[in-house]
């Protein structure tokens, strides 16, 4: 189920996060079309200017509704994250999460080369 769409302010960000459950399920295909999307027919959000940095949070349980993110599919995601500027980090909730599905998702355009780990978290106690 959709928890939000489009570009929102941090403070309502706060709250949708606040929201988030872990009951698996997570499309990651779906996700990453629909925040391209969004991305290219919006143009209120966005970050322009010198200085400034777009920032891309994927939340998941770290387990894919149909698999994982192809290497086609994270191409894709990744020129799209260069051309636009935008440092994605992939947030894996809870004990199952593993750098495996995430990885694919977390990408930093300024340092192609360095490893998707640098911007995969792993939060697997949501209680502290």
């Amino acid at each position: 189920t959709q928890k939000g769409g489009g570009w929102m302010s941090l403070a309502d960000a706060k709250t949708l996060v606040a929201t988030l459950d872990t009951v698996g399920g997570t499309n990651y295909k779906d996700a990453l079309n629909a925040a391209m999307s969004s991305w290219n027919n919006s143009v209120s959000g966005k970050l322009e200017g010198d200085n400034v940095q777009n920032v891309s949070y994927f939340f998941t349980d770290g387990e894919p509704e149909n698999g994982a993110v192809n290497s086609t599919q994270q191409a894709t995601w990744e020129q799209f994250l260069a051309a636009n500027g935008i440092n994605s980090f992939g947030i894996g909730l809870g004990t199952s999460a593993t750098g495996t599905y995430i990885n694919p998702v977390s990408y930093d355009p300024d340092a192609p080369n360095a490893p998707a780990s640098n911007n995969t978290i792993l939060v697997t106690d949501l209680n502290g």
